[in-house]
């Protein structure tokens, strides 16, 4: 059964979600942390994030200086122990100009992919916003308009992983 738990940073929320799985299949909160044990961070990745970059998403995927994420490299994880990935995600690189804040397709395939790469080894998946430019810093005094993208970037981000 695929597990992903995501979790929005600033907040410190945590939610855990199961694949076809109904409720009373799922392990409750106290047994997921049991058995993370210990994570590892994939930051310097999709949390890249400035306006010299260009690119598609391994543009920012490697922005910072980490290569691009293999199997190889998440199966690597698994097998020195790590029960647990977290994937820090800065979602408006790319982010397409709409007025909509809408999450560029190309960029939620890729996060997905590497998603599933922990996900095929057994290891959970903490997917957060992260940083993501500064924006959350706005909320103050463009409360409305921060907290519109807030939803608009969680709902699609709940859509495109709801199936896990």
């Amino acid at each position: 059964m695929k597990k992903i738990v995501s979790a929005i940073s600033a907040a410190a929320l945590a939610l855990t979600l199961a694949a076809t799985a109904s409720a009373a299949e799922c392990e409750s909160a106290k047994e997921a942390i049991a058995n993370i044990n210990v994570g590892w961070n994939l930051g310097n990745t999709f949390d890249c994030a400035g306006d010299w970059i260009s690119g598609g998403p391994s543009a920012y995927e490697t922005a910072w200086g980490s290569p691009v994420i293999t199997k190889d490299i998440i199966q690597g994880y698994a097998d020195a122990g790590f029960g647990a990935l977290r994937i820090p995600v800065a979602w408006s690189n790319l982010m397409i100009d709409d007025g909509n804040y809408t999450i560029a397709s190309e960029y939620t395939a890729r996060v997905k992919e590497v998603v599933d790469m922990a996900l095929d080894t057994g290891m959970y998946v903490i997917l957060n916003i992260h940083w993501d430019s500064g924006w959350f810093a706005e909320f103050p005094e463009k409360t409305e308009e921060c907290m519109n993208r807030y939803v608009r970037m969680w709902v699609q981000i709940a859509e495109a992983f709801e199936s896990y």
